[in-house]
């Protein structure tokens, strides 16, 4: 199943991949930028999404293999390996009932990175034909660049804010505790901006000039 995904997956992909590890996102974040012909104002937006294995659908699983053309042996023994899944919870000597599972993968399992990177390819394929985006396991990272930072902002939102609504409509929790940007500026223009995504405000984590990079 790997092998036949692996083709398909974006060279912005990292994490859970032979040959692709932090270094190379960190490599093209930073050569993205060496390649821009100043003066331009680069806005940065990092996320983080909360628990991504325990959140998988499974519905979601099957339905995202049969897009990808898995025949239907296959998916029914993903579907078996996901259901009539139980756990319970136990506070000293206590336990609760019994409860099944309707997602998240096993701990340990190779199933959910191998999943985390076939649902990365659609995220990737609705943005980047717009966007600069790559990310590495379940981080990710949005780019936006022009000779307007105010302009550049907004860009940055609309493309944030897409993202949103594709977690939600993909049952997955964004972790807005760790949403960051950084902002990429022009010396000579003002660096004191915010961004808003969804309904929250946020600061630039950090003010860097272009000069630095």
């Amino acid at each position: 199943m790997q092998q036949f995904v692996e083709k398909l997956l974006s060279e912005n992909r990292s994490g859970f991949r032979k040959g692709h590890s932090c270094q190379g996102i960190l490599m093209h974040l930073v050569d993205s930028k060496l390649r821009l012909e100043k003066p331009v104002e680069v806005v940065d937006f990092f996320t983080d999404l909360s628990k991504a294995f325990d959140c998988l659908s499974y519905k979601l699983v099957i339905s995202i293999l049969q897009a990808y053309s898995f025949d239907r042996t296959l998916c029914m023994s993903v579907a078996n390996y996901f259901t009539s899944r139980q756990q319970r919870v136990k506070v000293g000597s206590a336990p609760s009932n019994w409860s099944y599972l309707s997602k998240g993968t096993p701990p340990a399992s190779h199933f959910g990175p191998f999943i985390s990177n076939v649902l990365s390819y659609d995220l990737l394929y609705l943005i980047a034909d717009q966007y600069d985006i790559c990310n590495y396991a379940d981080d990710s990272s949005i780019c936006c660049h022009g000779s307007n930072v105010d302009d550049v902002i907004t860009n940055l939102e609309k493309a944030s804010n897409l993202m949103l609504i594709w977690f939600k409509e993909n049952y997955i929790q964004p972790n807005s505790d760790k949403s960051e940007f950084i902002l990429f500026h022009n010396a000579a223009q003002s660096s004191d901006k915010s961004m808003k995504v969804g309904d929250t405000i946020l600061e630039p984590l950090e003010l860097v000039k272009l000069d630095r990079v």
